[in-house]
């Protein structure tokens, strides 16, 4: 995994942490080399538009791409991975805070499949959620049905770009659902981008970062 630490990172005080995952067939470094997140979320600081946080950058490719089915194949096996081994790692190495409110799960297409379903499913774990030109059908996610969902829920952001949305794309279908249940979340699409880092990094800087723990 690859860990972002803000400029000012200080033992002294506890950081909430955001957990962002990558896309089918990417690497743990693709968030940092093609997405530049540490370059985006430097500026949002230095702006006072995104509050201090770490950003944690795992490898969630467990299954390989070849197989048409890696990722739903994956859901269970990262879940794992998440919950046992890159939680408590981070926790124990790093000056976090350890609660809920405190953790953020998102993702880039396979990504954002990831971080809805691990994150919507262990939402003793995770408060905020970003959703990057993904979804998940939320049978996979029946949490959403308790009627106290809004209430566990802090953010959660749904985002894609203008040249991958039209009528019947997942991500839009994920939002009318969402709509239909009445579940809080923001919806936004922008950038001349497509299923692509014009989009994602367009996402991270312009909406779901500053969005984080605003509440």
């Amino acid at each position: 995994m690859y860990v972002y630490l803000p400029p000012d990172y200080s033992p002294k005080r506890t950081y909430p942490v955001l957990y962002l995952l990558g896309g089918s067939g990417e690497v743990a470094s693709t968030w940092s080399l093609f997405g530049r997140v540490n370059f985006i979320e430097d500026n949002l600081i230095a702006e006072g538009k995104a509050l201090p946080m770490i950003i944690v950058m795992p490898n969630n490719q467990v299954v390989h791409r070849s197989d048409p089915k890696h990722s739903g194949l994956t859901f269970n096996l990262f879940n794992d991975e998440m919950i046992n081994v890159v939680i408590p790692f981070i926790e124990k190495n790093y000056s976090v805070i350890i609660d809920r409110h405190g953790r953020a799960i998102a993702g880039l297409s396979m990504g954002g499949r990831h971080a809805q379903v691990i994150g919507f499913n262990n939402l003793d774990k995770f408060a905020s959620f970003g959703l990057l030109s993904s979804a998940e059908s939320l049978d996979l996610t029946p949490v959403v049905n308790q009627p106290d969902f809004n209430l566990k829920v802090d953010y959660l952001f749904v985002g894609a770009g203008t040249n991958e949305t039209r009528p019947g794309a997942r991500h839009e279908v994920l939002h009318n659902e969402l709509l239909k249940r009445n579940i809080s979340h923001e919806y936004y699409i922008g950038s001349n981008g497509a299923h692509d880092f014009v989009t994602w990094r367009h996402l991270l800087y312009y909406k779901f970062l500053p969005g984080l723990w605003r509440k």
